[in-house]
């Protein structure tokens, strides 16, 4: 990477992230896909989620089960006990780690903010190596919500 810059990359106009040089991206139906430009290990997808009526940001608890829901759409369902919080940008976020049931590997992180909510989901086919590991963890931790947009609540 060098002294080169990432790129900051607005989804959506709610959040932004910083994409590492020789990372690429593309949105589609909701879901902003970014993935390294030579020989792609796996992707980093981004999904935002709208929770009407929410005056608060979401709870520990309620982060945690955002990734359990979403452990179980893979296929694999996790005890509470096996989701963590970590930091996901200037904030904190629930995260876990799973093999989905054909074997691909996932690495999942859910934050929040007032009336919404960021999954960060990095999907990597089983037979890859971490080599993008670095990369994901640095654009995870430069996840920002932008300013504050009303939310219909």
């Amino acid at each position: 990477m060098g002294n080169e810059r990432p790129t900051r990359l607005m989804i959506d106009g709610w959040c932004s992230l910083a994409v590492p040089t020789g990372w690429a991206w593309n949105q589609e139906e909701g879901i902003t896909s970014v993935y390294r430009e030579a020989e792609p290990q796996g992707a980093l997808n981004i999904s935002l989620y709208f929770r009407r009526g929410q005056r608060q940001p979401p709870s520990r608890p309620e982060l945690v089960e955002y990734a359990r829901k979403l452990a179980r759409a893979l296929g694999n369902p996790v005890e509470t006990n096996a989701v963590g919080i970590e930091p996901v940008g200037q904030g904190e976020g629930s995260y876990v780690q799973l093999r989905d049931n054909l074997g691909d590997r996932w690495r999942i992180w859910h934050t929040g903010a007032v009336g919404r909510v960021v999954c960060l989901a990095y999907q990597q086919p089983v037979e890859s190596s971490d080599q993008e590991h670095e990369d994901v963890e640095r654009m995870v931790r430069s996840f920002q919500w932008l300013e504050e947009k009303p939310v219909d609540l």
